[in-house]
């Protein structure tokens, strides 16, 4: 039995698997039809904070407490290549679009961009001292810019291939993920103060507040139509 989930389940791209992460350092893979469990992706020695799959589905990414993102072979659970990000929990990580690169999020307050070929960091996004810690990333729908969420109650978002810091979006709490929704134009932050907010990508103005959550936020993602937004909070509710 699954102890604790960390966070939302991933889906796979086609959306016929769902990957799982749990703070008894287990990775497994499920079939979303039938909820049977595929593989246990083995030598996994840490909690799991954060995991994504590759836009083609080949591979999974995972990020825990032992400071580093782990890159498994989807189809066996085998652990390919590893990349340690410095003195933090990775909280968070991500593909590009391309699944050229990953992003990774971490308490030593930076995001780390890789390039999974040459299996080297590229820009550092440092969000500075005003920060205790790097929550959520992601990246934008073309890939060319990458979104951080802060616990300085910012989300900053910076160009992926020259590291310069374009926009810095104010939120009313520390933020735990972010989001993009599927046409790129807008900007989702789950806050640890019991709220999502939603923010224009192009502008930075703030569009809209979700309240209604009785404990801090932990997940806050779009619908693929856009349209809507689910929430996962403290209380123990997912809502829409």
């Amino acid at each position: 039995m699954l102890r604790q989930v960390l966070t939302l389940p991933a889906f796979s791209p086609d959306g016929k698997m769902v990957l799982i992460g749990t703070l008894n350092q287990t990775l497994s893979l499920w079939d979303a039809q039938t909820g049977q469990q595929v593989c246990t992706f083995s030598g996994l020695a840490a909690e799991v904070e954060s995991v994504a799959f590759s836009p083609d589905g080949k591979y999974v990414l995972s990020g825990g407490n032992d400071k580093a993102a782990h890159l498994w072979d989807a189809e066996i659970g085998k652990e390919l290549r590893h990349f340690t990000v410095g003195n933090g929990i990775v909280n968070d990580v991500a593909f590009s679009p391309d699944g050229r690169y990953l992003l990774t999020g971490s308490d030593d307050k930076t995001a780390l961009l890789w390039d999974l070929n040459a299996r080297r960091g590229l820009p550092q996004f440092d969000v500075g001292p005003q920060a205790k810690l790097v929550y959520g990333v992601t990246f934008s729908h073309d890939g060319q810019h990458v979104f951080v969420g802060n616990t300085d109650k910012t989300i900053r978002m910076w160009n992926a291939r020259t590291g310069v810091l374009e926009r810095t979006f104010s939120a009313s709490g520390a933020v735990f993920r972010v989001a993009v929704s599927p046409d790129g134009k807008l900007l989702l932050g789950a806050c640890y103060n019991k709220v999502a907010e939603l923010w224009d990508v192009q502008t930075g103005e703030h569009l809209q507040t979700f309240s209604g959550q009785n404990s801090l936020v932990f997940t806050a993602v779009f619908s693929p139509d856009g349209k809507y937004v689910l929430i996962s909070s403290d209380d123990g509710v997912v809502r829409l």
